[in-house]
């Protein structure tokens, strides 16, 4: 058996994995931050987050890289990553034209550009990635990835995968509650696909990067090529003026 995987996780481990990232999110003085600096500390406590469970697990569980989700990057692994974030696009844009294609068209664009963060409600944030936001986004893609998808699936792998990835998507909604409330339940497709791809392609790296793109699509639509806007837009229903207003 590969050394920490198949084993019941600990209690150190689930508080480093599952409650910790959490912290940072309940700590409701780091609001009054400017953003970008809320949002470097965020980053800074999730990095240490990743060194500490990383130094756990090595240490405390003897447990070796794979049981962390650290496998070599491999071609395959390219191709999961674009077909899941060609899907999580096809099938967003879906979702968006059944739920938005009879409202107003000031009401969509309002909707697809807030004033504030899709992902952290945070007031201020630049339409396009800055060093703060990025690092922000990187180390919460990596330690979400860590802790709520390799950390505990591969150690729950031995009750079955599926029950292992049903109890990630548990642990990932309400991770997500502090944050985003109740609306963490009606994001819990864009959860599934990020465990569907780690139960498949259990690459850390591989999901790590997915997340990352994604979150880079959600939170900064601006950012996005034309082409890919103006694809989504057509896949909401959207009339194709529409991406000419939204630029």
């Amino acid at each position: 058996m590969i050394a920490g995987r198949g084993r019941v996780p600990s209690g150190s481990g689930l508080i480093l994995a599952l409650v910790v990232p959490v912290i940072p999110t309940c700590v409701t003085i780091l609001n009054r931050l400017p953003a970008n600096t809320h949002l470097g500390l965020a980053a800074t406590w999730q990095f240490l987050d990743i060194a500490l469970l990383i130094a756990f697990v090595r240490r405390s569980e003897a447990g070796d890289w794979v049981s962390l989700g650290v496998r070599r990057f491999a071609f395959a692994d390219v191709i999961a990553v674009i077909g899941a974030c060609l899907f999580w696009l096809t099938a967003d844009g879906l979702i968006t034209r059944v739920c938005v294609h009879r409202l107003p068209f000031t009401t969509v664009i309002q909707a697809i550009r807030p004033e504030r963060s899709a992902l952290t409600g945070l007031p201020g944030f630049a339409p396009y990635p800055n060093l703060a936001s990025t690092a922000f986004l990187l180390t919460g893609a990596i330690m979400e990835e860590l802790g709520s998808r390799a950390y505990l699936i591969e150690r729950m792998r031995s009750r079955g995968i599926w029950f292992a990835g049903a109890a990630s998507l548990g642990a990932s909604v309400l991770m997500h509650i502090p944050a985003w409330g109740l609306d963490a339940f009606w994001r819990a497709p864009n959860l599934a696909l990020l465990i569907i791809l780690y139960i498949f392609r259990p690459s850390l790296i591989a999901c790590s990067i997915t997340h990352f793109i994604i979150d880079i699509l959600i939170e900064y639509p601006g950012a996005v090529p034309p082409q890919v806007l103006l694809w989504r837009f057509r896949l909401e229903g959207l009339r194709p003026g529409f991406a000419g207003h939204a630029h």
